[in-house]
């Protein structure tokens, strides 16, 4: 569906997207995934954006790296969406503060957002795919979104392989790959999106498809993610689905928060956070 005002139409989130929303939409996630920057975490995208360009972010989150877009295509234009309505407030709040004009948000879900299409010149996605049911209908819309010749770019997960060094090593491992379960696998989502990445760009029809493997440097990080792991261990809902599904046991769980504090604060500890960084470019007809 589109519309002829790009600006206008951005749907209210729909049920699908309340999964995504109730697992990102904490202030822990937002710390979490606000430590992005376009230069370490959008490196595949940036050396492609000029002044004039207009680009959509689709799951933009908080805004990090939107705002950070919106100064490197002024004059252009940048549109951010997200079903997290405290996220996007976040986000509108921060381009006020900064000053930024050439940035709109929206609540929106990315399958009920209607555009004009090809009225972009370049989509992109960070850690969104990974959460959708069907990733290739969400670049199927990437796809309509972009003009002829346009960029879509995506950087997205890969949770096996991940890895963690320090004290407590195992135990943090665990709680990785829970949180994993619960966040991608239990609506539907794929924590290990990135070893078809590629295959999935072609598929929406994308060409010249570039795809580079790496760790994420935002979420690379001990405090952030150590912080950002004792959050979710404070979420009773959390705790009662992973100790009800069987996946750990309520005597593992409670020595979970003292093993965390204990990596946290070790200066043996590391972590690093497995992506992969993909590029495809609409063919021009």
């Amino acid at each position: 569906m589109t519309t002829s005002d790009p600006h206008a139409a951005f749907s209210a989130v729909s049920d699908t997207s309340s999964a995504r929303q109730g697992q990102l939409e904490s202030e822990a996630a937002r710390a979490l995934f606000g430590r992005r920057t376009a230069k370490s975490d959008a490196s595949h995208l940036v050396p492609y954006l000029r002044p004039g360009l207009r680009l959509i972010d689709f799951g933009c989150g908080q805004g990090s790296l939107s705002l950070e877009f919106a100064s490197l295509v002024t004059p252009g234009e940048v549109v951010g969406i997200d079903v997290a309505e405290a996220s996007i407030a976040q986000a509108r709040a921060q381009a006020n503060n900064l000053g930024i004009g050439n940035v709109v948000f929206h609540v929106a879900d990315i399958h009920e957002a209607q555009f004009t299409e090809a009225s972009f010149d370049v989509a992109h996605f960070s850690g969104v795919l990974a959460y959708q049911s069907d990733p290739l209908a969400t670049l199927n819309v990437a796809y309509r979104a972009v003009k002829p010749g346009g960029l879509v770019a995506a950087r997205e997960p890969q949770k096996d392989g991940d890895w963690v060094g320090g004290p407590n090593r195992e135990a943090i491992m665990l709680l990785n790959r829970l949180i994993g379960e619960d966040a991608f696998k239990s609506i539907g989502g794929d924590p290990f999106i990135a070893r078809r990445l590629g295959t999935l760009l072609l598929g929406s029809g994308l060409e010249r498809v570039e795809v580079v493997p790496g760790y994420s440097p935002a979420l690379s990080s001990v405090g952030a993610v150590a912080n950002f792991f004792s959050a979710r261990l404070a979420d009773v809902a959390f705790t009662s689905r992973v100790v009800r599904r069987g996946w750990i046991t309520e005597e593992q769980l409670s020595a979970m928060p003292r093993a965390i504090k204990v990596w946290r604060d070790s200066k043996a500890s590391v972590v690093a956070v497995a992506e992969a960084m993909a590029l495809g470019w609409k063919p021009v007809v």
